[in-house]
């Protein structure tokens, strides 16, 4: 029985590259079920296409790396162009990148006899040389085209009407194959966005294929060049806005999924340091681990405990910022905000919302205040705020901080946020850093949180992924089964987090339908109350409609369209929650179900541990849990379930502890050579994985003399386990028994076999 395998500190899982693996993929849920969605239809027979929108350093090639594995798991062939301004020069050289692409794609999915087939190396000679090839082993057209054509490859004419014959051709050859489509996946599709007459030929072709789409990742610069040749858009490129992490429990994701489950409580930053973090990085992955990066630096050098915004994280964070910046315009911009002074710098509230815009910073500005006296300002007191603001701007902007469409820059690059709160910390010893909210959002959340503030609320956010949490809380407490909880889990353990400090026992769910300046918008917000204070609808209507005088005046209107007041979940509710989920349940909330169960069985309530077993089993199916279960089965002689549980775990998660308990089962029902297998398929694969791999468990079971009954024994590597029961089964010699012992645990070695000769000894 175990909680998790204990691990040495693995290498720096912070790789400041994008992310490979669809399952490394953090804080995408909902993009993730969007492309799936989308690309289902195509393995259906469909062809949507779809663009991944968002700024440099946001993800998108981590998306799309995403995207490629959901395509393989629907049976689709991906075919991945990464491309440059040289591959989209021109069609020619855009459909020879493609091409090539394509048929090595195909081959590799054992198309046209894979690649030591001859067709391929005619469709290579073909593409790379150019060589006029055999058009009877040409068994898709263009390559045949490209290796006619003697001129340069710029003036090469690609014909529509060939692609779409071998698109379909391929289509042919991969069903046979038992694939249902492609999906074309392009990155860095801007280059292709300056290109109209390639996207002129993309609309001919892709609106007449079935069974192929298109995923483009580029920023927002290419999605108005698409909007133009393929009109009207909304019926041709589904757009995934992809965006810096609006949510805190999406950074908490991003940042703890590299760290195996048994390192969280040791090195894994606190809660407090997360929201700092994702408040210093606005949520934009590539700072959060260029950050983290730099913080597991330190627990690996032994500089911190565990991973923490310390001081030398912001120097080796701001260090390679620099290395990464035009020193001269980096020098420059730092010169003059030496010569600025520090009220301005780090006391002026607007200047951290550098997202928006003078004019908005003046709206946002004057609703605060507003709110903040609890009455509109006079129309002396609306001008003294527009004219402080206009001239703090004027003052930066003639410090050589630069102006792009009248929003604050501290470069032509910019500087991140990351950057200025790095140089800040360590420069000048101040906490600040950048308010990057949207306009909407700025007005947003002062009337939010004085809602709050007036209603009984203790804290409040805005809640994005609906309520699939709390429908899973309800099925808990109504004794049904949870299947979908997994979108709006995170912002379920935020809740609890914050909701812990005042001790909060409810929460209030209010959606809003809103108008402003910013455009019509609708929200969820999600309250804790305070102790001993109850939040009523009736309350913050009561609210709005004192104020609507000075909404209106802010060209401002707040309805309210839905009201929910719901118990908070309890420690152990939250625990099932995040075994049925997966998600991680910080250990402020206590001890897992798992490390309630093993310290039950310490503690002698081998019961109650069997009864969190199967609790846990029945909230979700899962080869450990299954395991142990097992474990405490074979201990309390139900030889024949335990049996069986074994069994299953080992073929849905193979481990050598699992194989072992089901070697030891085995062997209390009488089947020894049965027994001998197992034992020895779980020792050849913990030696064939190395000793980085030698796990221990909290308790290992281990015959005793008799072969009929079992013994726990605590905290012992698990090959320990496997040759203590192969010599209790007469399969292993003393002699080698002792050596093995006194190389794998010398310190235990005498002590392992003084207890086991006095076990056999014992009549």
């Amino acid at each position: 029985m175990s909680q998790a395998s204990k691990t040495k500190l693995p290498p720096n899982p912070y790789k400041l590259m994008p992310v490979k693996r669809l399952e490394d993929l953090a804080g995408r849920a909902r993009e993730r079920k969007t492309i799936r969605y989308y690309l289902n239809l195509t393995a259906a027979g469909d062809s949507p296409h779809l663009a991944l929108i968002g700024q440099r350093g946001v993800g998108k090639t981590s998306l799309l790396n995403g995207a490629e594995a959901i395509a393989k798991e629907l049976k689709l062939l991906p075919v991945r162009l990464d491309m440059n301004e040289l591959k989209a020069k021109s069609p020619g050289r855009f459909w020879q990148d493609l091409y090539q692409s394509l048929a090595l794609a195909m081959v590799k999915a054992g198309c046209w006899g894979g690649e030591q087939g001859a067709i391929y190396a005619e469709l290579f000679r073909m593409l790379y040389t150019r060589q006029p090839g055999s058009l009877e082993k040409a068994v898709i057209q263009i390559p045949y085209a490209f290796s006619c054509h003697q001129g340069n490859i710029d003036a090469f004419e690609c014909s529509d009407s060939l692609v779409v014959n071998d698109f379909n051709t391929c289509l042919t050859e991969l069903r046979s194959k038992g694939l249902t489509g492609i999906a074309l996946l392009i990155d860095e599709a801007d280059c292709i966005g300056k290109n109209v007459p390639l996207l002129q030929m993309f609309r001919n072709i892709f609106q007449t294929v079935e069974n192929c789409s298109l995923v483009l990742a580029g920023t927002e610069a290419v999605f108005p060049s698409l909007s133009d040749v393929f009109s009207p858009i909304p019926r041709q490129f589904h757009r995934v806005d992809v965006k810096p992490f609006a949510r805190w429990s999406d950074t908490m994701e991003l940042v703890k999924r590299p760290i195996p489950k048994d390192l969280f409580d040791a090195i894994a930053p606190k809660g407090d340091v997360l929201r700092d973090l994702h408040q210093l990085c606005g949520g934009a992955p590539d700072e959060i681990q260029l950050y983290c990066h730099h913080m597991y630096r330190s627990v690996e050098d032994g500089a911190s405990e565990r991973m923490n915004l310390s001081p030398q994280v912001f120097r080796e964070v701001l260090r390679a910022y620099r290395s990464n910046s035009s020193s001269a315009n980096v020098d420059s911009v730092l010169n003059a905000i030496e010569r600025l002074p520090d009220k301005l710098l780090f006391q002026s509230k607007w200047l951290s919302r550098r997202n928006l815009t003078l004019e908005e910073n003046i709206r946002v500005t004057v609703l605060i205040r507003e709110l903040k006296k609890d009455q509109p300002l006079s129309p002396e007191e609306r001008a003294e705020a527009t004219s402080q603001l206009t001239a703090g701007y004027r003052t930066l902007f003639e410090a050589g901080i630069i102006e792009i469409d009248n929003c604050i820059c501290l470069s032509g690059a910019p500087l991140s946020a990351g950057f200025w709160k790095s140089y800040v910390e360590v420069e000048r010893g101040n906490r600040w850093s950048w308010d990057d909210d949207s306009f909407a959002e700025h007005l947003r959340q002062p009337i939010t949180r004085a809602i709050g503030k007036a209603c009984g609320a203790a804290s409040h956010f805005e809640t994005h992924f609906g309520d699939n949490a709390k429908q899973a809380l309800g099925n808990l407490r109504a004794g049904k089964p949870v299947k979908d909880v997994e979108d709006s889990m995170g912002e379920m353990i935020f809740t609890a987090l914050v909701a812990r400090e005042p001790k909060a026992t409810h929460a209030v769910d209010v959606s809003f339908q809103w108008e402003s300046p910013a455009g019509r918008q609708s929200t969820q917000m999600r309250f804790s109350e305070k102790p001993e204070t109850e939040m009523r609808q009736e309350d913050v209507q009561k609210w709005l409609d004192a104020r609507k005088p000075m909404l209106a005046s802010n060209e401002i209107s707040f309805i309210v369209t839905g009201f929910d007041r719901w118990n908070l979940p309890s420690p152990e509710e939250l625990h099932r929650l995040g075994n049925i989920s997966g998600y991680h349940i910080p250990d402020t909330f206590g001890p897992t179900q798992g490390q309630q169960a093993v310290a039950k069985f310490g503690q002698g309530d081998i019961q109650g541990c069997l009864d969190t077993w199967k609790r846990m089993l029945a909230d979700k199916d899962d080869p450990q849990i299954r395991n142990n279960l097992a474990f405490c089965q074979i201990f309390t002689g139900d030889f024949a379930g335990g049996l069986g549980n074994a069994e299953k775990a080992v073929a849905g998660d193979y481990e050598p502890l699992y194989e072992l308990n089901k070697g030891v089962a085995s062997c209390l029902l009488g089947d020894t050579e049965g027994a001998n297998i197992c034992l020895r398929n779980a020792l050849n694969e913990l030696r064939a994985r190395g000793a980085k791999h030698h796990s221990d468990a909290s308790f290992l079971l281990v015959l005793e003399p008799d072969l009929k009954r079992v013994s726990a024994q605590p905290e012992l590597l698990v090959e320990i386990g496997i040759l203590m029961n192969l010599w209790r089964m007469g399969d292993l010699p003393r002699g080698e028994l002792e050596a093995e012992l006194t190389r794998l645990a010398p310190e235990q070695a005498r002590s392992l076999l003084e207890t086991l000769d006095s076990a056999q000894s014992a009549p």
